[in-house]
Parts: structure tokens; C-alpha cells; sequence
């Protein structure tokens, strides 16, 4: 199967460009990367990616998520929190000291079409962010393994 990327407005391509918008981000997100299968309609990307500062204080631990109970929702053991929700999402909270960001963390968000597994959507989301990680200097404050997140248990 083919891929592409496509440019749309509030999205880069490439990764020196996220990089410097993650650490300039005045918004609410950073789009990354709309990736369409060749044999699908250009209006809805297969695959993309977003990234957000968010304070840390805002984020819930799993345990006490109301995302917790819903056996759609998958969690891992990565970062400060990660998850799937249904068939389309994944999340991963890391942190990462850049300058002018502290009390927050990161978090990387992955939207694609339905039928990926949510261990697959996590393995995506992991190599991305830690790539990310590694360009902003925090990948070893992040928890990001490069081995396959696993399942928590519940």
C-alpha cells in the first residue's frame, strides 16, 4: 500500500519543524503529519498526529480517570500516562523540561482511522514521541521505553 503526506494549515511535516513548534507553541496544538493511504479520499487523513503543553496538575491518574472502567480504553505503562480510547485515539503525557514550560507536561495525541489495535496505535505514538523526546533533550526524564508498551492491569 502507498502513503503521502499532505500540508494543511496548523500542520509541519517534518521533524526539526515540530520540534521548534512544540517549543514556540502559543496555541492549542501542534499538528504533525497527515498521512492518507493512496486509495482513500484526500479530505480525511489515515493517520495524524498532535502535540500539547498541558499542566500537570490537570492531568488525572488512571485510577482515577472515569475512562478507567470502559473496557474500549486500553492503558500502558509509559510516560506519566498512556492510553487508547475506542478504535481512533491514543494518548501518551511525558515530561520534558524544556525552558519556559515547567509544571507541565507533554502530551502527544494520535487520531487515525478505525482498525489498528490499540497496542499498534500505542507503538506508533511511542516512536514518535520519543523521537520528539530525544530532538527536545528529555527522553530520559520522559519514561518513554524504546521497548513495546505494555498493558496495565486493572
Amino acid at each position: 500500500m502507498e502513503f503521502f503526506t499532505t500540508q494543511a494549515p496548523g500542520y509541519v511535516n517534518d521533524l526539526p519543524s515540530l520540534l521548534e513548534a512544540i517549543r514556540n507553541l502559543d496555541g492549542y496544538e501542534q499538528g504533525f503529519c497527515r498521512i492518507h493511504a493512496a486509495s482513500v479520499d484526500l479530505g480525511v487523513p489515515n493517520l495524524r498526529f498532535y502535540f500539547r503543553w498541558e499542566p500537570s496538575h490537570l492531568v488525572v491518574a488512571e485510577e482515577d480517570s472515569d475512562l478507567w472502567d470502559d473496557p474500549a480504553n486500553v492503558f500502558y505503562d509509559h510516560g506519566e500516562k498512556a492510553l487508547t480510547l475506542g478504535e481512533n485515539d491514543a494518548f501518551l503525557y511525558f515530561s520534558c523540561g524544556v525552558a519556559g514550560r515547567e509544571g507541565h507536561l507533554l502530551t502527544a495525541r494520535l487520531h487515525m482511522k478505525p482498525g489498528a489495535e490499540p497496542d499498534e496505535r500505542m507503538v506508533l505514538l511511542n516512536s514518535l514521541s520519543r523521537s520528539v523526546a530525544e530532538g527536545l533533550g528529555c527522553l530520559e526524564e520522559s519514561g518513554l521505553s524504546d521497548s513495546s508498551p505494555r498493558e496495565m492491569d486493572r
